[in-house]
């Protein structure tokens, strides 16, 4: 069974969570369907409340597996054991996909970039860039974000 609702939606549990995040959340977070995930395998989506869903939403990194695919979870808690962030320094697996894309890549693609960032990080990393070229390029400073210079 994919979908199946069995409250009103949202439903008590969702709603208490929705008016605790309402208080202690940015408004900016919580715009979509009126429920409070609970939990996922493939495509199912879970609420706190029972209901079952189609995930239409397809979360931030896993679109392409679904929610709980078993190897990547074993790879992950592999993982984990051994380094969780290390955003800025390489290691071994991301030099190698590295490696592997560029490869794989057209021949004027010669190298790779890894980036899960909000955009007013990657409008700061872009100007960044820039700099050690002597400057903004074509981006004139006053139509970047503050927080970008």
């Amino acid at each position: 069974m994919i979908a199946h609702i069995t409250t009103p939606i949202p439903g008590p549990n969702s709603r208490k969570y929705k008016s605790i995040s309402a208080t202690y959340e940015s408004h900016c977070l919580n715009v979509q369907a009126p429920i409070v995930w609970d939990r996922a395998q493939g495509v199912q989506v879970w609420d706190v409340d029972g209901n079952s869903f189609i995930d239409w939403t397809s979360g931030v990194l896993v679109t392409n597996v679904g929610h709980s695919h078993t190897k990547l979870a074993g790879a992950i808690a592999e993982q984990a054991k051994r380094l969780l962030n290390c955003y800025d320094f390489p290691t071994p697996e991301r030099v190698t996909l590295a490696e592997r894309m560029v490869k794989l890549a057209p021949d004027n693609l010669d190298n790779a970039f890894f980036a899960t960032m909000a955009p007013p990080h990657i409008i700061s990393f872009f100007v960044s860039l820039t700099r050690p070229s002597g400057g903004l390029g074509q981006f004139p400073e006053s139509e970047l974000p503050q927080d970008a210079l």
